[in-house]
């Protein structure tokens, strides 16, 4: 089985959805064949089996897939997102308004013989849209980043809370701005650190808190950036809409490797995240103040969270549950 691929980069859902999971399938099964390509460059397609790409949606994309189809060659296309749900600045980004987007997410849909999704509430939404197959796989972490995190030993000496967000997440942050600034204000030991486009200072100019902003840098060196920051929490605030119910428990893996409690919405994408042990999961602005307060204030219950939801991880390894990316290309191969 030859795949040929094409990623968006060294992103997250470029290495969680694409990359890491091809490159343990060549080391698992002796008759996988994995070569990364350039959009431009057709001269691999006659060689391969499948090809598979993700978050298709330019010309450029379109083109190859149309290439592809025509010489017989199975196609996979991996989503992390709803793109019929795309918020204003994610739209801004293609250039295109929210309908434009949806009709050409919908030509790609229709071009794939299977639809790969990190989640069930997007498998839902994407099967509304199409009736090519759709198959959830979660996302995992490799058995390495789960071995050097065993002797990674955050300092407690303040608490530092975490939000580590895209521009994708301004009315989310707008929600929790001000949960964080009364926390910050309470709690002199309490340091609150933004990380990615979005500042904290931003949302709370006259916060009179610590406060740190590290921008956002390449992805092979985003776990080195955590451990640098050395959260005592993380959190991942979500407001209830189609988008945010799509997404995927990345940042609750992100917590969890960094040895960081986590602290998420009651919403989709931390359905698995057990409430009071793995993590803490208000849904209300006066709920969450309690949940932050609990593990400021606390510091065995903050040490006894994080510690589970660590230990949790070893549900979520690749190597492990690789038969799940396996029997997703092979099942293609037979229709």
């Amino acid at each position: 089985m030859k795949i040929i691929y094409a990623s968006v980069g060294a992103c997250a859902t470029g290495c969680r959805r694409l990359i890491y999971p091809l490159e343990a399938l060549a080391k698992s099964f002796l008759d996988v064949e994995i070569e990364p390509l350039n959009l431009l460059d057709r001269s691999k397609i006659d060689y391969a089996d499948i090809f598979v790409t993700q978050c298709a949606i330019g010309a450029k994309a379109m083109s190859f897939l149309y290439e592809c189809r025509k010489k017989g060659k199975k196609i996979v296309i991996d989503y992390d997102d709803s793109f019929a749900d795309l918020p204003e600045i994610k739209l801004k980004e293609f250039n295109m308004t929210s309908k434009e987007v949806t009709e050409n997410w919908i030509r790609y849909l229709n071009l794939a013989d299977l639809i790969t999704v990190s989640c069930d509430p997007l498998k839902d939404r994407v099967e509304s849209f199409t009736r090519t197959p759709v198959k959830v796989v979660p996302n995992l972490i490799l058995k390495s980043e789960y071995k050097e995190s065993e002797g990674y030993t955050p300092d407690r000496s303040r608490i530092r809370i975490l939000y580590s967000c895209s521009e994708s997440h301004i009315k989310d942050f707008k929600f929790i701005a001000p949960v964080l600034k009364r926390i910050g204000e309470s709690y002199k030991k309490v340091t609150i650190v933004s990380h990615g486009n979005l500042n904290f200072s931003y949302f709370c100019p006259k916060y009179k808190g610590e406060t740190l902003h590290i921008e956002n840098g390449p992805y092979e060196s985003y776990y080195e950036v955590l451990r640098g920051i050395q959260p005592s929490i993380l959190i991942a605030p979500l407001m209830p809409t189609i988008y945010n119910n799509c997404r995927s428990n990345l940042k609750y893996l992100q917590a969890s490797l960094v040895k960081a409690a986590f602290v998420g919405n009651r919403l989709p994408p931390y359905r698995n995240v057990e409430h009071n042990k793995t993590g803490l999961l208000p849904f209300t602005r006066i709920s969450w103040w309690w949940s932050l307060r609990r593990l400021v204030r606390d510091p065995k219950l903050l040490s006894n969270t994080s510690r589970a939801a660590h230990k949790d991880l070893k549900n979520y390894l690749l190597e492990d549950n690789i038969e799940l990316w396996n029997e997703a290309y092979r099942g293609i191969l037979t229709t």
